[in-house]
């Protein structure tokens, strides 16, 4: 796992650091205000940043697990402070929905898959059940030998399928990671 690591410090003129680099993705470093921080089902937290200037919000994710000291109640006690970050950037695939034989798996909401939604036609790839807190790796492999991944909980319906054709339908999102976060007062 990532080794972010949270430090808490006495008030002090000394900053509070949240501080590590993930290796293989390029950093992008910014300044902005704690806005909101709301659980996404642990460990996982997801930090709301503003740029007042440029009346701009973004939403950015953190690990609770790499930073096993810090509570959630923490974090929130920081909303309203400024704040300088390094994160990373990704483009994932997050599936929406899978039909394999005229019926859907995932019982999608009305209305999420449209004309516009993309999908992929391929052998569904799957390992086993999903233990735990992380998702687990769901592949798509298409008649050119393409492979589409997608980060997802894998459940003993998906395995029923596993090496069979299916339709997958899902959207490319952008995936913010907090790799580093100073809180200044």
């Amino acid at each position: 796992m990532r080794g972010i690591r949270f430090i808490i410090q006495p008030p002090a003129p000394t900053p509070l650091v949240i501080h590590d680099t993930i290796p293989g993705n390029e950093e992008i470093s910014e300044t902005g205000v704690l806005k909101q921080v709301d659980d996404a089902g642990y460990p996982m937290v997801t930090l709301t940043i503003e740029w007042p200037k440029q009346k701009r919000t973004e939403q950015f994710i953190l690990n609770l697990e790499d930073i096993r000291t810090v509570p959630l109640a923490t974090l929130s006690g920081l909303v309203g402070q400024s704040v300088s970050f390094r994160y990373t950037t990704e483009q994932t695939n997050a599936l929406l929905d899978i039909e394999v034989g005229g019926r859907f798996l995932l019982d999608a909401d009305a209305g999420v898959i449209t004309n516009e939604t993309s999908k992929v036609t391929g052998v569904l790839g799957a390992d086993e059940i999903t233990t735990g807190d992380v998702p687990g790796l769901l592949m798509i492999t298409a008649t050119d030998g393409e492979i589409t991944e997608f980060p997802f909980f894998i459940t003993s319906e998906l395995l029923e399928v596993n090496g069979s054709v299916v339709t997958a339908f899902y959207e490319e999102r952008t995936t913010n990671t907090i790799t580093a976060i100073t809180i200044t007062k």
